[in-house]
């Protein structure tokens, strides 16, 4: 009789099972990325999963391992683009020293995480609806971790005397809702301004009218806005 293998050891029980779950992460990530592509060009309801295995590589049932149906990896995709902006903002504020010159660069950068990924932020306030209520309630949670570093920004100019206290629940949305507009309208914007017009005027509009004389003094003069 041929004797029954050896069990594993529990080390390399612990190694095979990591390895199994980073195979399984970069599936449903390459997946993911395939369905930004696919979305991006044909809507969500005008794309198959069909076309979502055709933009990342794998086979359709090799996308029934990692998801449920179209619906799922939709919400995994827009969990993905949140979750990299919850990630990348933190990282692109690092080493920038000032209450203003932390939010300037806070509201530059998500701008540009934006222009990044206008395909899929216009289709989130699209097609977000067809989602689980809990579903919903998970994508909220990773938005808010962007909005806490905007919070936290203007807190910080707010507490430094630099700006005029103002509600932050408002502010903190009128900040938000100027970065996701370069993708909601930006067929309104793009035959004048460029992208970098477009964050100068944010500038103009949200911060420089917040600013105390000390903020004014501090800040200097706002950048002039060149149309295209």
């Amino acid at each position: 009789m041929t004797a029954a293998p050896a069990p594993l050891i529990p080390v390399a029980a612990e190694r095979l099972e990591a390895r199994h779950r980073d195979v399984a992460s970069e599936r449903r990530a390459q997946i993911v990325q395939g369905a930004v592509q696919a979305f991006a060009e044909k809507g969500y309801f005008g794309t198959t999963i069909e076309d979502i295995a055709a933009r990342a590589g794998v086979s359709k049932g090799l996308i029934y391992v990692y998801f449920e149906d179209k619906q799922d990896v939709l919400f995994l995709t827009l969990h993905y683009v949140l979750d990299t902006y919850a990630r990348e903002l933190p990282a692109l504020l690092e080493g920038v020293e000032g209450p203003l010159e932390r939010l300037e660069k806070a509201l530059s950068s998500y701008c540009r995480l934006i222009d990044r990924n206008r395909a899929i932020t216009d289709l989130a306030y699209q097609v977000t609806t067809v989602l689980p209520a809990k579903q919903r309630a998970q994508l909220k949670a990773t938005e808010f971790k962007v909005n806490r570093i905007l919070q936290s920004c203007l807190e910080a100019c707010f507490y430094g005397g630099l700006m005029r206290p103002a509600n932050l629940d408002f502010l903190v949305y009128q900040y938000v809702m100027f970065c996701h507009s370069w993708a909601l309208k930006r067929w309104a914007f793009e035959d004048k301004y460029s992208l970098e017009d477009y964050i100068a005027e944010g500038v103009r509009l949200l911060i420089e009218p917040h600013l105390t004389s000390a903020g004014r003094e501090h800040w200097g003069p706002v950048p002039t806005i060149t149309k295209g």
